[in-house]
Order: structure tokens, then sequence, then C-alpha cells
């Protein structure tokens, strides 16, 4: 019998690897996450946050750690020359949107990428996972039955067998050069930068900084207001990159000439080549690629760390399943099905606003900095894919959710208690990684088909991983009967949200990673969905 030493072992403790982990330990599988780095890694690369990564921290448990951390986005301001010193103009990024009962979050936040991989970090030691630093992976073998791995631990290598392995190493790791897949793309040795996080103590926290000469484009992002950290990006085709990026008395002497403003200290300073590449399949055999081991974005737009979070919660409830045999080992071809077309799409939108930001040098031109709410996530969906089931579209609402959709929020639900008491519910506190939400909404008058679905629903084998929620309409009294969770939907935003019909039951399904997966008029299309997900499973 082989020897596992454990389930998964993830190769990389970025964003992707940690939010894999989370995923993978909160569903019960057991999880290595190694990174060859021997300290955790400084710097705010990837800062942005967008709203549909703010849902899925929700759903993991660590929004409000984020929260308390994160910033709103605040406006650009530029300056006059030559000086440096007097606004010239301010301006706003992308407008600020109010929340909606279906999108409590409209707005990006900003947070460093080393604060929210600390975060993870953190959220994870509840399940006796914690990220093996200076460990590598030096190569590994794949098997019918599993891979077996080879790391170098402070020198010394060590064979271990796992079921599966994902690599999370980024842009230069081994696991896709290993497995011998495509990385196509272009890298824009003309769109070269200097990046550096550093201290400025003249400098507000209330806006984007933006400097545009002849010969360079400075871009300030503010941090940590406590401390005066800023994140700096320099451009332009006359500068000495490799020289500033290695000379902290050039980079000082740079950033003073340019912007009248003096940097105390350098936290850190690299040169950046845009690379903007992805694979062409995400899975071989029993070995994964996530974030940017698997695509690699532009700067521009603060899609990169955003996509690879994606990633990470599509793969994890499916190689959750599979692990744990609840369901059909067919699902993990669909990790690439579903994540390959909206990584490409991703890219082209990522690559117009390099574009756009680069290639003009007109300080007036504001419009190159101006992003759309297309950037905030909430419509990547996967229509096309092969495990959704949609039995009629209603179309009665211009924004219809379909199958394949992201599964929209409904606040204002209440689940009257035993003793007559309320609570006020909304679909995001109920909704959860580890199970297939059903919600069955159904008119009063049709009780009885409810119960036959619940019946249905109540003989999978499968126990625990489908949670049924009943919801009907305000102006009705009906109890659930201990187990089951019924909810009236006071303001009808449950209706409203997931466009369904009014005058009979219509069941939505919503699956782990928070997409709609089915909606179906009962229980002959839940078989369908059920059928696919548990294939050969029950």
């Amino acid at each position: 019998m082989t020897d596992f030493s454990c389930d998964v072992l993830i190769v990389g403790a970025g964003p992707s690897g940690l939010i894999l982990a989370l995923c993978l330990s909160m569903s019960g599988v057991s999880v290595r996450i190694i990174d060859k780095e021997p300290v955790h890694r400084v710097g705010r690369r990837g800062a942005g946050i967008t709203p549909r990564t703010l849902e899925i921290f929700q759903t993991l448990g660590v929004l409000d750690d984020v929260l308390k951390l994160a910033h709103n986005p605040v406006p650009f301001q530029s300056y006059k020359l030559p000086e440096g010193i007097e606004p010239e103009k301010t301006w706003d990024m992308a407008p600020t949107l109010e929340p909606t009962p279906a999108c409590p979050f409209r707005n990006s936040m900003f947070l460093g990428q080393d604060q929210v991989e600390s975060i993870l970090r953190e959220r994870l030691k509840p399940y006796a996972c914690a990220v093996e630093l200076g460990t590598e992976l030096i190569g590994f073998e794949q098997h019918d039955d599993r891979v077996c791995a080879t790391i170098s631990v402070a020198g010394a290598e060590e064979e271990i067998n796992v079921k599966y392995l994902v690599g999370a190493d980024g842009a230069k790791g081994i696991v896709r050069n290993q497995l011998g897949l495509s990385f196509l793309g272009q890298t824009r040795e003309e769109d070269h930068l200097v990046m550096s996080d550093v201290i400025i103590e003249d400098l507000d926290s209330e806006h984007v900084h933006l400097w545009t000469q002849v010969d360079a484009t400075i871009l300030v992002w503010p941090g940590q207001t406590e401390t005066n950290l800023f994140s700096v990006q320099l451009a332009g085709t006359k500068l000495e990159r490799q020289k500033l990026a290695s000379d902290p008395d050039e980079l000082r002497a740079f950033f003073r000439t340019h912007t009248g403003r003096a940097v105390r200290d350098i936290i850190w300073v690299s040169e950046y080549i845009p690379n903007i590449r992805m694979v062409d399949e995400m899975r071989k055999d029993r070995a994964f690629l996530v974030g940017d081991a698997a695509h690699v974005h532009s700067l521009f737009g603060g899609q990169g760390m955003n996509a690879g979070v994606q990633d990470s919660y599509n793969l994890g409830w499916k190689l959750a399943g599979a692990l744990l045999g609840l369901t059909s080992l067919d699902l993990l071809s669909t990790y690439s099905e579903e994540r390959l077309p909206v990584i490409a799409e991703m890219l082209n939108k990522t690559s117009e606003l390099q574009a756009k930001a680069l290639e003009s040098r007109t300080l007036n031109d504001i419009s190159r900095w101006k992003r759309s709410k297309s950037l905030d996530q909430l419509g990547i969906n996967y229509r096309w894919s092969s495990i959704v089931v949609e039995e009629s579209r209603t179309s009665r609402y211009t924004d219809e959710v379909v199958t394949g959709d992201r599964a929209p929020d409904a606040p204002g639900l209440v689940e009257i208690e035993d003793g007559g008491g309320i609570v006020k519910r909304s679909l995001f506190q109920i909704f959860s990684y580890t199970v297939h939400t059903v919600l069955i909404f159904f008119p009063p008058a049709e009780l009885s088909v409810v119960s036959g679905i619940l019946r249905f629903l109540a003989d999978f084998p499968q126990k625990g991983i489908i949670h049924p929620v009943v919801i009907y309409p305000a102006g009705f009294k009906i109890q659930g009967n201990g187990t089951d969770v019924v909810l009236c939907d006071r303001y009808g935003h449950a209706w409203r949200a997931y466009d369904v019909p009014a005058d009979s039951v219509h069941c939505v399904v919503v699956r782990p990673d928070g997409m709609v997966g089915a909606k179906v008029a009962g229980v002959p299309g839940l078989r369908k969905y059920f059928d696919i997900i548990f294939r050969d499973r029950h």
C-alpha cells in the first residue's frame, strides 16, 4: 500500500496557493503547501481586490480581517511641471457605486499582497496547515494513482507520494515547465518598468499621485497610511532601469528630480517586464496549475491576483469532491474548460489598458487612467460549461441570471423560529464552500411539490454536500421541520435576483464556488444536474 504524505501538495504560497489550501482544508482534504523562499515575501504586489474577490473572502471567512486593513480607492492627482509640486488635476479612476441587494460589494479595495497572504496564513492555522518555507520542489513523476514528488528541505532531498499536485509557483515555476505545457503570448520589453515600495513623508495618502514628463511617467500609489508607505511605478523609454533598480541613491535622486519629493526608505525595488501569456491547458493528469503559473497579466487593471484566486476557488471544490469520493472524477476536466475562456478575455482587457496607459505621453489625457466596472469580475461566468443545466429562461429582467453566472446575494430573508422569533438572513450568509445550495422557490399552493423535492434531495447518499433552502413570498407563514432552512423573501430580493416565476415551483442550485449550476422546475431537472456532478457516485 502506498504511503501518502497528504492528499494534495501545493507548490507556492502566494494568494492562489493559500486560497486553494484553505478551500481544500475547509472541505476535509489533507494539504501540504510549500514555498522555496526562506521567508515570507514583502511588498504590495497585486494590491487591488475586486468585488468578486471580496465575496469569495466573505465565504472563506477572511473578509472582516481584510476590511480592517484595506482602503477604498482614492482619486488620481497630477502635478504641474517642471517642479511637480503644485497639483494640476484630480479625477476618479472609476465611478464609486452604491451597494445593491444583489451586489453588496460594488467597488474594489486595496491591500498589499503581503498582508493578504498573512491573513490567509492565519486563517489556515485551525486546520493545522502551515506554509513550509525553504522547501523546494525538485521534480515529480506522475503515476496512475499518485504523484511522486522530490522536495528539498535545507539541502536534504526527500521523496513523497501525494494524490494530486498543484503548481501555484508563478510564471517561472517548475510545475508548468516539467509538465511541458505551452505558455504562449508576448513579452513587452518596450514597456519595461521599475517598481518599488518606499517611505515618503511629505506626500498625502488621499490620492494616487502622477507625474508625466517627456522622459518618464511616475505613478505613486498610497499604501499603509500610518507608515507613509507608497508603491512606486516608473516608466519611460529613456529610463536607466537597471541602475535605478540596483542603486538606491540613483532611485532617490531620480524621484526628487522628477517629483520634488524625497524618498526616505526603500523597502524593495525590482525591474518589471510585462509578460502577457497563458497556457492552453491547466491540467495534465494529476497535476494542475493556478494563478501566475498558468497565466500572467499586465499589472494594469489589477486582475492578476484576483484571477488566481478564482482559479483556486473553481478548482478546490472539484478536487475535494473527487478526493472524498463524493463527485465524479470527470469534474476535474471542467477546470480548464471553465477557466481558460475567462483568462483569455481578461488578458485581452488588461493588454488594452496597458497599451492605453503607456502609449500616450500627454499629461492632459486622463482617460488612459480610467477604468470600467467590467473589471470588477462580477460578470465572470461559465455559461458554456458542460456541467450547468437550465431548462428554460424566463427573461423577465434585462440582467437575468442564467446558469453559469455568479449567484447574487439577497438580504432581508426571514427565518421564523419555533418560538415565533425571527432571524434575518441573507443568501451570502447561507452559501457555503462545502455544499451545493438548492434554493427552492415556491408559491404556498405548491407546498406538496416542495415536499417531494426535499425527499428526493434527502435520498442522495452524499450526505452533507446538498443543502436545501426553501424560499416563499411575503404574506404567508410557513415553518420548517427543524432540519430544513425555510425563509420568507420579505422584500422579494431573492425572487428578483434569480428571476424565477412567481406562480410555480422553481429550483436554483448554487455550486460551492458561488456560481449557478442549475435553474430547473423540479425533480427531473435536479436529477439531471446531480447525475452530472455525482456521475458513477450514487
